[in-house]
């Protein structure tokens, strides 16, 4: 039996509502306790109330809105205010008793503004109407009024989106005090909008625009959130951002650096801009773009390895390519002293993709054999014959304790020499890699097709190489439609689909969805946009080929 006196008590049952996602009966029993402690005088009753608003839904708790009225008007402490109010907002709207008009009262004049707002949120939460708070005299009470009316409503009034735009920036110091307030003002403002991204975009364009840096720094920050799930924002955005790579406030051209350097295509208009920061993360959208700017600036980073910022330094090593021929000729050394790890992988992926001779390119292969394997293994088969002198470390290789490393030196065998690989892949049938290099032997891997059908509910590798097989489209469709929801999955399918053709067809209203939908993939990380416009490529070049 919990001791629901004790604070840890209550938070392990707020814990068990929120993972169970319902009230069980059990828990719901607890109600008429909780409603005893809040007139204990050394109740966490701010707390308590939390707790009862979360098991609202069992509906035995209007029995304590007396209560929670009482501590609405009178508590002297605003959090228990705060709570009171939301517990109150929480019991819906088939509860009377007055609750309406206290609402109302603590929304118009409570002394604390935190206040005012929690209870303008609870009145929204009972479908009541919120939009004579726009006039509040507390800034953030006409903000939370606009915040409702912007996520209620599909046509907005003009005064929203100017209450909007005014008052955020004065409630910045206000926000940081809510109680789920999380990561920064302005992004939680644009959250609690997430729905409206043209909105967003608007209001991120005003903020940047704003006299006071510390609101332009917020909205150079803030800018991500629309960039990272509307499509339109970077053409809106980007613009403005460059144009803050000149403010006098040096977090504004932080943060407009890094944004701008994020915007995906856009970027490549304000190459110019970008350039001329000299800043990191431009040299790295540069690399991106393949522009020889950032060819001596990242060969000057490679030669100062190991000390480089690594972890920053690995997304610009991604995008070398033939045309950095100033890395080119020092991506060898690179490779000799980095560290082992994500960063030395990517020089050595690196070093394959600058076409280096083979004579330079399999010896640092070779060396590299014992320290990564699965990427060695995987390089020395791109080349065929050309590493044939590899075949004593792919010999090693081949007894890796590592199935993916098995597979790709039994895979770099057969480019270089011919060796059988049948045998191989059937007895590791079930690993991702086989799959793959399954689909790269074509028809000849035939043999090993009966295999396949059991593992298509497991991953979408078995039906594309199920298809590479036996070029039987029927069965293959279906699995490759229910992975098309993004991702390295998502992009395996659509290339697949592409390959397929007309027979795909059953394919074209969901990548046609993909490509018109002006919001973006969800996004992973820093590199959402560039992820979404590849996986928007990906399915515009599938449509054409199935159409």
């Amino acid at each position: 039996m919990l001791d629901l006196a004790d604070d840890s008590a209550l938070y392990e049952l707020r814990g068990t509502i929120w993972r169970q996602s319902t009230v069980d009966p059990s828990t719901a029993s607890t109600v008429p306790h909780l409603i005893r402690l809040l007139d204990d005088a050394d109740a966490n009753t701010a707390l308590v109330l939390d707790v009862l608003s979360d098991l609202a839904p069992a509906g035995d708790v209007p029995a304590g809105l007396p209560v929670y009225l009482r501590l609405l008007a009178a508590h002297p402490d605003p959090d228990v205010r705060v709570a009171a109010a939301g517990t109150v907002g929480a019991l819906g709207p088939d509860v009377a008793g007055g609750a309406v008009a206290a609402l109302r009262q603590a929304a118009g004049g409570d002394t604390g503004e935190i206040v005012r707002l929690a209870a303008i949120n609870a009145l929204a939460a009972r479908g009541e109407a919120v939009e004579e708070y726009l006039g509040n005299s507390s800034p953030l009470a006409r903000l939370g009024a606009a915040l409702v009316l912007a996520r209620t409503g599909d046509a907005l009034p003009e005064t929203v989106s100017a209450v909007l735009e005014r008052d955020t920036p004065a409630c910045l110091e206000a926000i940081g005090r809510l109680p789920n307030f999380d990561d920064d003002p302005l992004i939680w403002v644009l959250r609690e909008l997430e729905h409206r991204r043209d909105l967003q975009t608007e209001l991120v364009s005003a903020w940047l625009r704003h006299p006071d840096p510390v609101v332009r720094e917020g909205a150079a920050y803030a800018a991500e959130e629309p960039l990272m799930h509307w499509r339109p924002a970077a053409g809106l955005l980007a613009p403005l951002l460059a144009g803050a790579l000149s403010d006098p406030a040096p977090k504004v051209r932080y943060w407009a650096v890094r944004n701008l350097s994020h915007s995906g295509r856009i970027t490549a208009a304000h190459a110019d801009d970008l350039a001329a920061t000299g800043e990191l993360s431009a040299m790295i959208a540069l690399a991106g773009l393949g522009d020889p700017r950032a060819d001596a600036y990242l060969a000057g980073l490679l030669r100062s390895l190991p000390d480089a910022d690594l972890e920053r330094l690995g997304a610009a090593i991604e995008a070398l390519g033939p045309w950095a021929t100033g890395c080119r000729a020092v991506i060898l050394d690179a490779v000799e002293v980095a560290p082992a790890g994500p960063v030395r992988t990517a020089l050595i992926r690196a070093a394959q993709r600058m076409d280096l001779p083979v004579g330079d390119l399999v010896p640092m292969l070779r060396r590299e054999a014992s320290t990564d394997p699965l990427t060695v293994a995987g390089i020395l088969g791109d080349l065929g014959p050309d590493a044939a002198d590899a075949l004593p470390e792919l010999a090693v290789l081949r007894k890796s304790a590592d199935a993916p490393v098995r597979i790709r030196a039994a895979r770099a065998q057969w480019r270089i020499a011919g060796d059988d690989l049948l045998a191989v892949l059937r007895a590791e049938i079930a690993e991702p890699e086989a799959l793959t290099v399954l689909a790269e032997l074509g028809p000849a891997g035939a043999p090993l097709a009966e295999l396949l059908p059991p593992l298509f509910t497991s991953t979408v590798r078995a039906a594309v190489a199920y298809w590479h097989v036996t070029g039987d489209a029927a069965p293959v469709v279906p699995v490759l439609l229910r992975h098309l929801t993004g991702g390295p999955s998502g992009l395996i399918a659509v290339e697949c689909l592409g390959t397929i053709g007309p027979a795909a067809e059953a394919a074209v209203p969901v990548l046609r969805a993909a490509v018109e939908s002006p919001y973006r993939l969800s996004p992973a990380g820093y590199d959402g946009v560039r992820q979404d416009e590849a996986w928007r490529d990906a399915c515009a070049a599938a449509l054409a080929r199935i159409g």
